[in-house]
């Protein structure tokens, strides 16, 4: 059995997601399987993928309903068919450096409590995205720096805690609502230090919509138990900086 499933969650996004499966192909960490996963696709998404001829990468498409937006379908998919002990996400307008998984396995291997591990993010701009816009290290985290294709977990969370909620069920970032609720359960997370996911910012519309709407009153809640000394752990190159007590 392959020990990671990267799931791969996909609209219409063709030339998007082939960057983001070379980026996976070019990991020098090998042991997993990749689940794309369309919703709903239309376009030519489905003869990219299989365009790459490598056995680990698996297709499916499925249904879209009209209401229904956002990542989480085809993530709950992907865990659904997966048989993986570890579970790692990539967005389709997102990529990895090549030492992305080897550095979040290494450092969940090493540290048998931990659930889940995340890690620093490049960010870069949608309308420009050769030129890096910032990085958002590890010591930030206490300002709630999260993003999907930053997590890699064990898929124990998901029987313990359920699956992603839609957009509908948990508001537009489903990413710090599911966190959320792995961070409410006392479950014990690390952060490595080194940037290895590369994120195109989404528009600057967006983020106001959400801040302004009821759905912030959760992420609100998380950004202060990631505020919690005790609850922010460091690492660089799989090794602690700072380790806390441990209950």
């Amino acid at each position: 059995m392959n020990e990671v499933a990267i799931i791969v969650p996909t609209c219409n996004r063709a030339i998007e997601v082939k960057r983001a499966i070379k980026s996976i192909l070019a990991q020098t960490y090998n042991n997993y399987m990749v689940y794309v996963v369309g919703h709903g696709c239309t376009d030519n998404t489905q003869r990219v993928v299989k365009s790459f001829q490598d056995k680990r990468i698996n297709w499916c498409n499925i249904a879209r309903p009209f209401s229904d937006k956002g990542g989480a379908p085809p993530r709950n998919e992907g865990i659904r068919i997966s048989r993986s002990e570890y579970v790692a996400y990539l967005d389709d307008d997102n990529y990895w450096y090549p030492n992305h998984l080897k550095n979040l396995i290494r450092l969940i291997k090493s540290n048998p409590v931990v659930s889940f591990v995340i890690c620093a993010i490049e960010n870069r701009d949608k309308m420009n995205p050769n030129i890096a816009t910032g990085i958002r290290r590890s010591d930030e985290m206490k300002r709630a720096i999260i993003d999907t294709s930053c997590i890699l977990h064990k898929r124990e969370l998901i029987n313990k805690y359920g699956i992603w909620k839609t957009v509908q069920q948990g508001g537009f970032a489903n990413d710090w609502e599911i966190v959320h609720r792995w961070i409410r359960g006392n479950e014990k997370w690390l952060v490595h230090s080194e940037a290895t996911l590369v994120y195109m910012n989404v528009s600057q519309k967006l983020r106001k919509e959400f801040f302004k709407s009821q759905q912030c009153e959760n992420y609100i809640e998380l950004i202060k138990m990631l505020d919690d000394e005790d609850r922010i752990y460091f690492s660089t190159q799989g090794n602690l900086l700072k380790v806390p007590i441990i209950t």
